[in-house]
Protein backbone atom coordinates (compact mmCIF):
# COMPACT_ATOMS: atom_id res chain seq x y z
CA UNK A 1 0.00 0.00 0.00
CA UNK A 2 1.26 3.80 -1.08
CA UNK A 3 0.58 6.30 1.57
CA UNK A 4 0.14 10.06 0.47
CA UNK A 5 -0.36 12.60 3.27
CA UNK A 6 -0.34 16.44 3.00
CA UNK A 7 0.70 19.18 5.74
CA UNK A 8 -1.22 21.72 6.59
CA UNK A 9 0.11 24.85 5.60
CA UNK A 10 3.35 25.93 8.23
CA UNK A 11 3.17 22.74 9.99
CA UNK A 12 4.57 19.63 9.23
CA UNK A 13 1.52 18.16 10.60
CA UNK A 14 -0.75 16.06 8.11
CA UNK A 15 -4.04 17.75 7.24
CA UNK A 16 -5.35 14.50 5.32
CA UNK A 17 -3.79 10.92 4.46
CA UNK A 18 -4.94 8.89 1.57
CA UNK A 19 -4.18 5.04 1.25
CA UNK A 20 -3.80 4.50 -2.34
CA UNK A 21 -4.70 0.06 -3.09
CA UNK A 22 -3.93 0.33 -6.06
CA UNK A 23 -1.35 -2.18 -7.03
CA UNK A 24 -1.85 -4.14 -3.99
CA UNK A 25 -4.58 -6.41 -5.56
CA UNK A 26 -6.93 -6.86 -7.99
CA UNK A 27 -10.61 -6.12 -7.56
CA UNK A 28 -11.69 -9.71 -7.19
CA UNK A 29 -8.75 -9.92 -4.21
CA UNK A 30 -9.92 -6.66 -2.64
CA UNK A 31 -13.57 -7.36 -3.01
CA UNK A 32 -13.15 -10.95 -1.13
CA UNK A 33 -11.51 -9.52 2.01
CA UNK A 34 -13.35 -9.95 5.37
CA UNK A 35 -15.53 -13.37 3.29
CA UNK A 36 -14.21 -16.06 5.60
CA UNK A 37 -15.26 -13.76 8.99
CA UNK A 38 -18.81 -12.66 7.49
CA UNK A 39 -19.24 -16.25 6.52
CA UNK A 40 -18.81 -17.05 10.30
CA UNK A 41 -20.92 -14.36 11.42
CA UNK A 42 -23.62 -15.01 9.28
CA UNK A 43 -23.25 -18.68 9.80
CA UNK A 44 -23.68 -17.99 13.65
CA UNK A 45 -26.50 -15.13 13.77
CA UNK A 46 -28.76 -17.98 11.24
CA UNK A 47 -27.54 -20.34 14.12
CA UNK A 48 -29.49 -18.20 16.55
CA UNK A 49 -32.07 -17.35 14.22
CA UNK A 50 -33.18 -21.37 14.20
CA UNK A 51 -32.72 -21.59 17.41
CA UNK A 52 -35.34 -19.10 18.23
CA UNK A 53 -32.79 -16.55 20.01
CA UNK A 54 -33.09 -13.86 16.94
CA UNK A 55 -35.59 -12.24 14.87
CA UNK A 56 -33.96 -11.70 11.35
CA UNK A 57 -35.73 -11.66 8.74
CA UNK A 58 -32.76 -10.83 6.30
CA UNK A 59 -29.88 -12.35 7.34
CA UNK A 60 -27.31 -11.80 4.85
CA UNK A 61 -27.95 -7.66 5.63
CA UNK A 62 -28.16 -8.33 9.43
CA UNK A 63 -24.83 -10.09 9.58
CA UNK A 64 -23.16 -7.27 7.63
CA UNK A 65 -24.15 -4.69 10.23
CA UNK A 66 -23.56 -6.95 12.85
CA UNK A 67 -19.81 -7.69 11.10
CA UNK A 68 -19.42 -3.60 10.70
CA UNK A 69 -21.06 -2.86 14.33
CA UNK A 70 -18.26 -5.00 15.50
CA UNK A 71 -15.43 -3.85 13.78
CA UNK A 72 -16.43 0.10 15.00
CA UNK A 73 -16.53 -1.51 18.09
CA UNK A 74 -12.94 -3.36 18.32
CA UNK A 75 -11.65 0.22 16.55
CA UNK A 76 -12.79 2.54 18.74
CA UNK A 77 -11.74 0.53 22.27
CA UNK A 78 -8.41 0.44 20.38
CA UNK A 79 -8.05 4.60 19.69
CA UNK A 80 -10.11 5.07 22.47
CA UNK A 81 -8.41 3.07 25.59
CA UNK A 82 -9.35 5.88 28.52
CA UNK A 83 -12.71 6.25 27.19
CA UNK A 84 -15.18 4.84 30.27
CA UNK A 85 -16.86 2.29 27.99
CA UNK A 86 -20.11 1.22 30.04
CA UNK A 87 -19.34 -2.54 30.38
CA UNK A 88 -21.99 -3.64 28.28
CA UNK A 89 -21.18 -1.90 25.33
CA UNK A 90 -20.76 -5.09 23.30
CA UNK A 91 -23.62 -7.03 24.12
CA UNK A 92 -25.64 -3.54 23.59
CA UNK A 93 -24.60 -3.88 20.07
CA UNK A 94 -24.52 -7.27 19.19
CA UNK A 95 -28.40 -7.39 20.93
CA UNK A 96 -29.54 -4.80 18.50
CA UNK A 97 -27.86 -5.78 15.03
CA UNK A 98 -27.95 -9.43 15.66
CA UNK A 99 -31.97 -8.73 16.81
CA UNK A 100 -31.34 -11.55 19.67
CA UNK A 101 -34.49 -11.76 21.99
CA UNK A 102 -35.04 -13.89 25.07
CA UNK A 103 -35.63 -17.01 23.13
CA UNK A 104 -39.26 -17.18 24.08
CA UNK A 105 -40.08 -15.55 20.53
Amino acid sequence: MRRRCSTRPGTNAPSRCARSLAGSGSEEDLTGLGTASLSIVSEALGDCVAAGQATSTDLSRDAIALWLGLHGFAHQRAISVAFPWPEDTAERIITALAHLNDGTA
